[in-house]
């Protein structure tokens, strides 16, 4: 995982209100980035545009005009080539985010399960949960080179699941729910977790409002890039 610094004065007016909204990103094949066009507020699909994928806010510090972002590298993907020649003062195209879905900072204990996909959102969600808030993070990954400190000031136990150890779906199914008000946010892999919503709903009795499952790739269409 690597972190990219954007900044420039074309990120003035650029907001951010969710621990998952997340932007497109457009790597260029030339100096300047190739873009939809947009048209009263909306954007304007068409050819041709450069490569894009789209990425978590990780953070974005209005007053030093800075945006984070985090790339999974891998392969030979898109941005893994971009990041692999990329220097300060080189462009990428920004579009987003195009909304935000409202998080509870409220609950009386999280459950945050992800792939390597929802690390940035993750950290992002430990940042901004108030000191002291209960937490369980289920972070799978590809081996133990891919652990790193997650810092927060909220009470967090971090469960990693590698090397063999169980699917991000069985970790949810295994997790057992604290009494009170919580909320559980998955995200991952569409296919492996789309079950979890209904299980969540039915199985464990949480509103609406208490769980989100986001299907943050899809393994027959998409990369690890997205997100």
């Amino acid at each position: 995982m690597v972190r990219v610094t954007l900044a420039g004065a074309e990120l003035d007016g650029f907001s951010t209100a969710s621990p998952t909204d997340h932007v497109r990103v457009f790597f260029p094949k030339g100096e300047a980035p190739r873009m939809p066009s947009v048209v009263d507020g909306r954007p304007q699909m068409h050819e041709p545009m450069d490569p894009n994928r789209n990425y978590t806010v990780r953070a974005y510090r209005p007053e030093a005009g800075e945006l984070d972002i985090d790339i999974v590298l891998h392969g030979e993907g898109v941005a893994t080539a971009w990041v692999a020649r990329a220097r300060p003062g080189d462009r990428l195209g920004v579009m987003g985010p195009r909304s935000s879905t409202s998080i509870p900072l409220d609950r009386s204990w999280y459950l945050l399960a992800v792939d390597a996909t929802g690390l940035p959102a993750t950290e992002r969600w430990l940042a901004e949960l108030p000191a002291g808030a209960v937490v369980t993070v289920l972070a799978s990954v590809v081996d133990a080179a891919e652990v790193r400190p997650l810092a927060t000031a909220a009470q967090v136990d971090v469960q990693w699941l590698h090397d063999g150890g169980p699917t991000l779906a069985t970790a949810v199914r295994d997790f057992e729910v604290p009494d009170g008000s919580g909320y559980v946010w998955v995200a991952g892999e569409a296919d492996e977790i789309a079950s979890l919503r209904a299980y969540l709903r039915d199985e464990k009795g949480l509103a609406n409002d208490s769980f989100a499952v986001d299907g943050y790739w899809r393994r027959a269409a998409l990369t690890l890039e997205d997100r």
